[in-house]
């Protein structure tokens, strides 16, 4: 009843002045609007309790209160409790997501644990046998120093001449290089881990240039003696002695890549010297095994490049220019 006579006063009531003096011998608690509707018009309610409709034209002739009420604020107690619902709700989501980070957290950890005792593994093996290898060549290096007389002005005006004396390197690399080979792979057993090794049966052959670069007319030049370099990132895998062959005349391999040792690892092998401004050694050839662990990796260094490997492991990984590959249940062929 309370709730209907605010409603409807809120739409606004007619008031007189008549009803107002009346009012004012009333108690103060008879004098609220919520009282004054359900309380003072009681005689001019509906038979069946209901409120009168106070919108309608009043009887009194005074000019009627058209001052709109102010609303009275509502507390609803069932908004409250959506509301705590709600929140209740969110922290559940919170905590269970705090929760869930710990076992992702112990999980993260025990694989990144496993990881780094794999790489102990891997490590070890490759201590005991040889790491990772990559393969490059062969380059030919031809050293060279040149002569060139110079003409200077002094500090007292007088031309004179004195010999400047230049050295270098010729670095080329082969017009064609063909490398073939096959790998045995295996498996060593290193903790609870198992690290693939393999043994590769390369062959090798690669065609150089036989004209040198010609100097300027002023400069004289004379070359030193050429030399082949190959690069080999662990030297212990090479097993045996290779094959090596330049020109048809077997050379031998030694250590090091002389002046591109700042480059990379590898062997080098000395050609005949150069006569009349030829170059020994155009066509190279050789017969070589390699040991390593895990991957290979054979360098392009040619203007035309045909390189092919075919192994027995049936799970290979392809890295850099994507070759034409056929893989089987009985090993791969790749070129």
């Amino acid at each position: 009843m309370r709730r209907s006579a605010r409603v409807r006063g809120g739409r606004g009531r007619q008031a007189c002045r008549g009803c107002a003096q009346a009012d004012a011998g009333r108690a103060p608690w008879l004098r609220s609007p919520l009282i004054r509707l359900a309380g003072r018009h009681k005689d001019a309610s509906l038979g069946n309790g209901e409120l009168p409709d106070f919108t309608q034209t009043s009887n009194c002739a005074q000019t009627p209160d058209t001052r709109p009420l102010q609303a009275v604020p509502v507390f609803k107690p069932g908004q409250a409790m959506k509301s705590l619902k709600l929140l209740l709700r969110f922290l559940t989501v919170g905590a269970l997501v705090l929760l869930l980070l710990i076992p992702l957290t112990m999980i993260r950890g025990v694989i990144h644990e496993r990881e780094s005792y794999r790489a102990e593994a891997v490590q070890r093996v490759a201590r005991n046998t040889a790491g990772a290898q990559q393969f490059v060549g062969p380059l030919r290096v031809i050293p060279w120093t040149d002569t060139q007389l110079v003409t200077y002005t002094d500090d007292d005006g007088v031309p004179k001449q004195r010999v400047e004396r230049t050295s270098g390197q010729v670095l080329q690399m082969p017009k064609k290089l063909s490398v073939s080979g096959n790998l045995a792979t295996d498996r060593l057993k290193a903790g609870l881990y198992q690290v693939s090794v393999y043994d590769w049966h390369a062959n090798l052959t690669a065609d150089f240039e036989a004209t040198l670069p010609v100097p300027a007319a002023s400069i004289t030049r004379e070359y030193g003696v050429p030399y082949l370099v190959f690069g080999i990132s662990d030297v212990r895998g090479l097993r045996g002695s290779p094959l090596l062959k330049a020109d048809g005349a077997p050379l031998r391999l030694e250590a090091g890549t002389r002046d591109l040792a700042g480059r990379f690892n590898g062997m080098h092998a000395v050609l005949p010297a150069v006569v009349s401004g030829a170059v020994q050694g155009n066509r190279v050839s050789m017969s070589f095994v390699l040991k390593g662990t895990q991957s290979l990796s054979v360098a392009p260094v040619a203007d035309d490049n045909h390189i092919a490997v075919e192994s027995g492991w049936p799970h290979p990984k392809f890295d850099g220019y994507s070759p034409r590959s056929e893989i089987g249940e009985k090993g791969f062929k790749a070129d």
